[in-house]
């Protein structure tokens, strides 16, 4: 049987197992489309769908060269400082200088309203050269609020022996 969705919420659902439930039997797959090509990536035995927040995570990971990455930076704030954390990510604009506090104050403002609101006059050219700046800033804002084991966490750099 091939089940195929896009509904995170189904898809927790129908490959729930109880704790010790054999799955020798499931295989997982995803499947993206770039470019106009279609790329299938196999995962043998584990689900790689773990919840949207980590998605994102992933995401930010495969996109660092795409003109993407600033939204999905912003989405990510969004969801951990706002949603999961309850902390203030307005403070940590005052704890960068020059061009990096820029690049802090659109991250911060993005998450603000950049999800709420439709903005039809508002148009921004972005250089896949400026991710590697988007990407040092916002790793430093989870290093600056005390976050840094998350961002290692989610980025798959924190030793295991270390928690």
């Amino acid at each position: 049987m091939f089940i195929l969705t896009h509904n995170l919420y189904f898809h927790k659902e129908i490959t729930y197992k109880p704790i010790g439930e054999n799955s020798n039997y499931q295989n997982y797959w995803i499947l993206r489309k770039e470019n106009n090509i279609s790329n299938i990536q196999s995962f043998k035995n584990e689900n790689p769908i773990k919840n949207s927040y980590s998605l994102l995570w992933d995401e930010m990971k495969l996109n660092k060269q795409s003109s993407l990455l600033p939204n999905i930076l912003r989405r990510i704030l969004e969801v951990y400082f706002r949603h999961f954390g309850g902390l203030n990510i307005d403070q940590e604009i005052i704890k960068f200088d020059g061009s990096d506090k820029l690049i802090c104050a659109s991250l911060v403002k993005w998450a603000h309203d950049g999800s709420h609101h439709y903005q039809d006059d508002l148009y921004m050219q972005h250089r896949s050269a400026d991710n590697e700046k988007f990407l040092k800033v916002f790793e430093q804002i989870f290093i600056n609020s005390g976050h840094k084991n998350h961002f290692k966490m989610m980025t798959k750099e924190i030793d295991n022996k270390t928690g």
